[in-house]
């Protein structure tokens, strides 16, 4: 998978989410509106970074980016940006 389908916006009551092991690039867009998810899995794609707005999933708990080409910059921005308490797995 290259691209997130857009129903993906409708799933709204998502505790977990795996993207891992995809063909994702860029910054992850289409997850916004996914207020409930408590971990999120990004692993093993090819990111540059995550949205500036990923601070807004108040219940994230875990957010896997492991071997996703992170710079270290990046990676201390990623954990700047998202909610206190969740844990950033690099």
């Amino acid at each position: 998978m290259t691209a997130l389908p857009p129903e993906i916006r409708e799933l709204k009551k998502l505790t977990r989410l795996d993207l891992s092991w995809n063909q994702l690039t860029g910054v992850l867009p289409g997850i916004r509106k996914l207020k409930k998810l408590e971990k999120l899995d990004l692993s093993e794609n090819q990111l540059t970074g995550v949205p500036p707005w990923i601070g807004e999933l108040t219940e994230l708990t875990d957010l896997f980016v492991l071997r996703c080409g992170l710079s270290s910059e990046v990676v201390a921005e990623v954990k700047r940006l998202v909610p206190q308490g969740c844990e950033v797995h690099v």
